[in-house]
């Protein structure tokens, strides 16, 4: 008797390719992977049927939701409803979110049906003991505590041993490590000449633009160009970015672009810069040592890795992350053994093929 094969449900504000974060590509990449064994079915707000018309003829059952994603507001009751409802009528087997904030969702779907989820974190302000300082604070805190209790019906994966290591020591939850994977690039693209720095990454106060405009000032030695790609979620941010457009001859913004282009640029690039206050694992970073991109990070370097794999650089300053920069596009061989060195970390431990391997297995479990 032929045996149907197993639903598994993705939950997800956000999904597809194009005006998305690194934790939804990431999602996008999961369904495509897995459709061709399981019926895979996604979860996702109606913004993204708009931005991802393509989404449609990836195999994938998609299930817009009339109500706008948490992009807009982690606590919209409605968008939690409508996916709630979503999901009991296709009653997957399996389903996988990455971000914490659905776990009491999904626990409850776990709980009631029987069923099994797989959680993946995507912050490292996840594991981390919310500040309290107000009433506002105290209910973020609170649904924090009721969101993390939740995971312990889930099957849940770190993306880093620091994640792992703060998610016990601060809410005695245990997990386990699985770093996402990325397809190994198919064809070679020619570096960018003059050489192209690229901040591949949405607009967000986090990401800290009006750095990115400090370090494009002072980099002065070397001649290159600065190339930002990613989706305005700030309108605070967009404003300042226009600005330093204005100023800067050898910067330029791109906008949301699709993931073909996002990659054809990391290819293009010399280095890939990060900024940002904090992160959880960027997907860009293993975009980038995938095609052999030295990662220059302000300060973010998720298990050492950039510094002990020799991946690039974390410069501390922004003057030093001036200085690295420059070093790095004045001399050939330095470049040349920090690309070789991100080439080779990411085909050992982010391959695509033993992600999914591993994810498989997990469903199956």
């Amino acid at each position: 008797m032929h045996q149907m094969p197993k639903k598994v449900a993705i939950l997800s504000s956000l999904f597809g390719d194009i005006g998305v974060g690194g934790a939804e590509l990431a999602l996008y990449n999961i369904a495509l992977g897995l459709k061709n064994k399981y019926e895979v079915h996604v979860i996702a707000s109606h913004e993204s049927e708009i931005a991802n018309p393509r989404i449609f003829s990836q195999g994938i059952k998609m299930h817009f939701l009339k109500s706008q994603g948490l992009h807009h507001s982690k606590y919209k009751l409605d968008f939690f409803w409508e996916a709630w409802r979503t999901l009991v009528a296709i009653k997957p087997d399996v389903c996988i979110i990455k971000t914490v904030i659905f776990a009491p969702l999904i626990s409850l779907y776990v709980r009631l049906y029987g069923k099994k989820a797989i959680c993946h974190l995507n912050h490292d302000k996840e594991v981390l003991p919310k500040k309290i300082d107000g009433y506002t604070t105290l209910l973020k805190a609170i649904f924090q505590r009721i969101s993390l209790h939740s995971l312990k019906r889930l099957i849940l994966i770190a993306q880093t041993d620091y994640q792992r290591d703060q998610l016990e020591k601060n809410f005695g939850i245990k997990s386990m490590v699985l770093r996402d994977g990325h397809v190994a690039p198919q064809y070679e693209v020619k570096k960018a000449s003059p050489p192209l720095i690229l901040w591949l990454a949405n607009l967000r106060r986090e990401k800290r633009v009006d750095l990115l405009l400090e370090l494009v000032k002072k980099v002065k030695k070397v001649d290159c160009r600065f190339v930002v790609a990613g989706k305005s979620m700030d309108a605070g941010c967009l404003e300042t970015l226009e600005q330093g457009l204005q100023e800067l001859p050898n910067l330029s913004y791109l906008g949301a672009v699709p993931h073909d282009q996002a990659l054809e640029l990391v290819g293009k690039a010399t280095a890939l810069i990060n900024v940002s206050d904090n992160e959880g694992f960027p997907l860009a970073f293993i975009e980038a040592w995938t095609w052999g991109t030295p990662t220059v990070a302000l300060n973010f370097d998720p298990d050492d890795l950039i510094t002990r794999y020799q991946l690039g650089f974390r410069s501390g300053t922004v003057e030093n992350m001036a200085r690295d920069l420059e070093g790095l596009l004045a001399d050939e061989k330095l470049y040349r053994r920090l690309s070789e060195n991100a080439k080779n970390y990411a085909q050992r431990c982010h391959s695509h093929e033993r992600y999914l391997q591993e994810l498989d297995r997990l469903i199956g479990v």
